[in-house]
């Protein structure tokens, strides 16, 4: 279980969505697999708690994420362009 959960961090720290979403279907496999095995409903409860914790924090993290090219390259595009107005007027730049 957690080899799982800290499959799904790295995933989602690395950029790689297939690994995290790999992690949440093993986690799902394992709680239906302690279910057939008559585990305790107590571990059963807590496994379905990090499996659902889990499902908030890639969407979280999902929304926070660029919706697209432009979105996520736009603090670059402006800070350019307010470098070119500067060199433009002749304003001296830092680091020149």
């Amino acid at each position: 279980m957690h080899a799982s959960e800290d499959s799904f961090h790295a995933g989602l720290e690395q950029h790689d969505l297939k690994q995290s979403a790999t992690a949440l279907l093993e986690i799902d496999r394992l709680i239906w697999q302690a279910h057939e095995d008559h585990e305790s409903t107590e571990f059963i409860s807590q496994a379905r708690d990090i499996l659902r914790d889990m499902v908030v924090f890639l969407a979280t993290r999902l929304d926070a994420a660029p919706r697209d090219q432009a979105e996520c390259l736009a603090p670059l595009v402006n800070e350019l362009l307010s470098l070119r107005k500067k060199i433009q007027a002749g304003q001296k730049v830092a680091g020149s």
